[in-house]
């Protein structure tokens, strides 16, 4: 049996695939996956071997993936993106709205019995592994951050003093992501100078990752590095990393009455953002009960 899966985007989107996909080999073993998405995501898919093909698309050329659906090679076909504005709003629906993102695609696909093994999967090569050891010194713990989601109510804004703390306190940290994202002062830049599963291999290396509701977030835990997600308009209910090792540090109480359950994503209408009640010491706590779970060697702290 040949089945083909279509995921277009986004980062995390085509990360949280890899678990449909095991999932889909459980449906039909033996079956034969290959896996439809837009440039760049194949990268992430290198190496799986849960996927039998990757199928590239410049962006958003449906005609093409109309074509390769209607070609006649495939028994089963799985569309479950979001390529409708009702879709998008799935997580303000009363049926939907407490299914985390992977569910929801699960069960438009047909499936209803429950994901039960909540882990996402990478596989760097050996040379994505080499170039993360040449990239920096991992002799002493390092804190890889990441700023900027491209939708401004999941920023954090306190990076530069999470990073400023995290100097006095003797930690190097170092920032990944899109060459695009805002540069945070004082913190390593390897914005842009890595493609996808070479970011895995270099994420896989480092003592923990504070980052946002975004696909870096998924690389992160997909590479069981030590996760914190910081989160204010969207909720670890419906969205980001999904293995039980993460630390969501959500803002549960916003201020504001009104307020949906699962959040407003991109559509707040108040002038405080919520994510902001989240401090710094709130991420350095949570980074101290990582420390000490992972018998961290702890570095001598800067005085000034």
């Amino acid at each position: 049996m040949n089945i083909m899966y279509v995921m277009f985007k986004t980062l995390g989107d085509v990360i949280v695939s890899t678990t449909i996909v095991k999932e889909l080999r459980k449906e039909y073993p033996g079956a034969k996956i290959h896996f439809f998405t837009n440039k760049p995501y194949g990268d992430l898919l290198r190496n799986n071997p849960d996927i039998e093909s990757v199928i590239e698309s410049e962006a958003w050329l449906l005609d093409s993936v109309f074509l390769e659906m209607s070609s006649g090679k495939y028994d089963k076909i799985f569309l479950p993106y979001q390529v409708r504005r009702e879709c998008n709003i799935w997580h303000q629906e009363e049926e939907t709205r407490y299914q985390h993102l992977v569910d929801f695609y699960w069960n438009r696909m047909g499936m209803h019995r429950l994901i039960t093994e909540r882990e996402c999967y990478l596989y760097p090569s050996e040379q994505d592994y080499a170039k993360a050891a040449d990239m920096v010194s991992f002799d002493l713990p390092r804190i890889a951050i990441h700023s900027t989601t491209g939708v401004a109510t999941k920023d954090w804004p306190y990076f530069e003093e999470f990073v400023e703390t995290m100097r006095l306190l003797g930690y190097g940290s170092l920032q990944v992501g899109a060459p695009t994202d805002k540069k945070i002062k004082g913190a390593i830049d390897f914005r842009g100078k890595m493609s996808f599963l070479e970011l895995a291999a270099f994420l896989s290396k480092c003592s923990a990752f504070v980052g946002l509701d975004s696909g870096v977030s998924y690389i992160a835990d997909a590479m069981k590095t030590p996760t914190i997600v910081i989160q204010g308009s969207t909720n670890p209910t419906t969205s980001g990393p999904i293995s039980s090792r993460v630390v969501h540090l959500f803002a549960k109480e916003t201020g504001y009455p009104d307020c949906q359950v699962v959040r407003c994503h991109q559509n707040c209408r108040h002038e405080v953002n919520c994510i902001t009640h989240i401090k710094v010491k709130d991420v350095i706590d949570a980074l101290d009960k990582i420390a000490d779970e992972n018998k961290w060697v702890t570095p001598l702290p800067v005085m000034v």
